[in-house]
């Protein structure tokens, strides 16, 4: 038991550690491209930092240690019971909000979706906690409440984030969206150039088809025979 809690503990702190002493060791050669080992370092650790932003290149040992504390760490935490539960929700919540205020990868489509997977994340946790609460009553054996609809609805949470992934992929980092507003703006622009180009040669047919009024035209006429004259 000893010796299974001290490797499970190498195991969730010790691999991410080692990560986070090399990417801090060459710390100042990650976005350097000036520097003499940038490439070497990002063609060897490029994988955890380059999606990030530069002040967030620690970000993805953040993740791994989620993930290794929700997969391993939980594991020694009261499995089976709701005190579990309750570690994985308050993990997951710590994980949406740094998240969601930090917002650190380079491509807000990025932002978007790893928040998004962290909410989902959360709501399922919780989720399994209300079902694992759900006991009958003794007397009547009824439950507090309809455990399959909220079995239902988690699933279609799980599926409403899957469908929001594959948006996101589509829209957002592929450019369909970025392309479908540059179009747009294009056509705008075009037709108000069309249209301010037509009010030009509108006022240009104006200015050259000036009426001279009559009382004006026969005053000059009779000052040009009285000079004849």
């Amino acid at each position: 038991m000893v010796f299974g809690f001290v490797f499970l503990s190498f195991y969730v702190m010790g691999i991410p550690l080692f990560m986070f002493l090399l990417l801090w060791r060459n710390k100042q050669h990650l976005h350097d491209e000036k520097s003499p080992r940038h490439h070497l370092v990002k063609s060897a650790l490029g994988g955890m930092y380059t999606q990030y932003e530069p002040s967030y290149w620690w970000f993805e040992i953040f993740l791994l240690l989620n993930k290794t504390i929700m997969c391993g760490g939980l594991v020694m935490a009261a499995p089976g019971t709701p005190l579990q539960v309750l570690i994985a929700i308050l993990v997951m919540l710590c994980h949406l909000l740094v998240t969601l205020r930090l917002a650190p990868y380079e491509s807000d489509g990025e932002d978007v979706s790893a928040f998004l997977s962290a909410l989902t994340l959360t709501l399922t946790t919780i989720g399994g906690m209300v079902l694992m609460m759900d006991s009958p009553d003794v007397a009547t054996g009824e439950t507090s409440f309809n455990s399959a609809v909220l079995a239902h609805l988690l699933v279609g949470i799980s599926a409403l984030c899957i469908v929001s992934q594959i948006g996101i992929t589509v829209f957002i980092d592929c450019g369909v969206w970025e392309r479908w507003s540059n179009r747009k703006n294009n056509n705008a622009g075009g037709a108000k150039g069309a249209a301010t180009m037509s009010n030009s040669n509108s006022n240009k047919k104006q200015s050259s088809s000036k009426v001279v009024p009559v009382s004006k035209s026969n005053e000059i006429e009779a000052a040009a025979t009285a000079a004849w004259k």
